[in-house]
């Protein structure tokens, strides 16, 4: 039986899982099809207890090795070159160090095809050796044709470490026997991709010379809003800003459903005080979205993406300069409103007093809902998960 790993190195929580996830169902499910042989997955994730309880029998979960470089790693240039930086790209012993460990996991694991969600070092690593998918949404894999990483924000700067990273980078893949690389993004080129994003929020925009899959869940259909407001609340009980959050949506007075994962926390034990409806595990989001009016989050890519193509508002507080871009985007469109925190703090009351004006807005469902029902035009994939599967499995054929 091969060995597939699943690796999500740097991105963290339940929005790099839950596709990994996704894309190894569709697979095995597609092998059966066609009366091939299973494989046994094993991911490496940053926060392998998430899954856990997912996990089919003799599948393994492990957590991914963190950077030796220092550093949180997120982007304040929203340039992918910073989060190489970050990673260990920018100094060669940091570099060495990391793909040496990815080396270590490819010998212990042995897999026969890697598929990689913001995943460089271990991209990097396999290199020439195994077959690679690079997935993940659009900001997390960046487009390869580019000279170098543009910055995304407005009034940002590319960094200027990259031609010195690219000198770094190649004089490790001479020392490991590789082709070397023209141009930096071509890092993380692997050997075919499946990026999980509608094309209204991809922030490389017409730069990519690659079609872009869509959202990874499936069954998602534009409906109109519950006549009844109500909200659900995704955020992490960890966060220093859930507080605020949870403040807020007790504000409105509406009903609420939460999913917060994370630890037993003040926060949530407040949420329950409430008469709250908490979660222990991640929704069905075709079944929780369409019973919502409004959906608050922290702008990740996977929900927020579900939420406009269900044709649901949404308030949304960003974390980081990924996150910023989805939420200001969903303010342009004119499906939310993006509540960005001030020096990393928010105020509770005026955003429980925005969640309640979203929650019954008709000009934003109207919005909201005419958008949803107009991705259909767009022709992105049908299937997109099932397509991810056969890409894998063409892989699999060479390896």
């Amino acid at each position: 039986m091969k060995t597939i790993l699943f690796v999500a190195e740097l991105g963290a929580g339940m929005g790099h899982a839950i596709p990994l996830l996704r894309i190894a169902s569709a697979l095995r499910a597609a092998l059966k099809a066609q009366g091939k042989e299973d494989f046994r997955a094993v991911y490496v994730l940053h926060d392998p207890h998430l899954i856990r309880s997912q996990l089919r029998h003799g599948d393994l979960a492990l957590s991914a090795p963190r950077p030796v470089a220092q550093g949180e790693i997120r982007s304040h240039t929203a340039s992918y070159a910073e989060i190489l930086a970050l990673a260990g790209f920018a100094r060669k012993t940091d570099l060495e160090a990391g793909l040496a460990t990815w080396d270590d996991i490819f010998a212990l694991t042995a897999p026969s095809v890697l598929v990689a969600d913001h995943s460089p070092l271990a991209v990097l690593a396999a290199r020439g050796r195994i077959p690679t998918l690079v997935t993940g949404n659009a900001f997390n894999a960046p487009p390869v044709n580019l000279k170098q990483y543009p910055a995304l924000l407005a009034h940002a700067s590319a960094p200027p470490i990259q031609q010195s990273m690219l000198s770094i980078v190649n004089e490790t893949i001479r020392q490991r026997n590789g082709k070397e690389i023209a141009h930096l993004p071509q890092v993380m080129a692997g050997d075919a991709r499946a990026v999980f994003m509608l094309p209204v929020f991809d922030p490389y925009g017409p730069l990519r010379d690659t079609p872009l899959f869509g959202t990874y869940e499936t069954g998602l259909t534009p409906t109109p809003p519950p006549a009844a407001p109500s909200v659900f609340l995704y955020s992490h009980s960890n966060l220093p800003l859930a507080p605020k959050l949870v403040q807020a949506v007790v504000q409105t007075g509406l009903p609420v459903t939460a999913f917060m994962p994370g630890n037993e926390s003040e926060t949530t034990s407040f949420l329950k005080r409430q008469g709250v409806t908490m979660l222990s595990s991640a929704p069905a989001l075709t079944d929780i979205l369409p019973r919502v009016s409004v959906v608050v989050s922290h702008a990740g890519a996977g929900l927020s993406q579900a939420a406009y193509a269900s044709g649901r508002a949404q308030v949304v507080v960003p974390i980081h300069s990924e996150s910023q871009m989805i939420a200001r985007q969903i303010e342009k469109l004119g499906t939310g409103i993006c509540f960005d925190p001030t020096h990393g703090d928010i105020d509770a009351t005026a955003l429980g007093r925005a969640i309640g004006q979203v929650a019954t807005d008709e000009t934003i469902a109207a919005t909201t809902l005419t958008q949803a029902r107009d991705l259909a035009r767009l022709g992105l994939p049908a299937a997109p998960l099932r397509d991810t599967a056969q890409i894998i499995i063409s892989l699999l054929s060479k390896s």
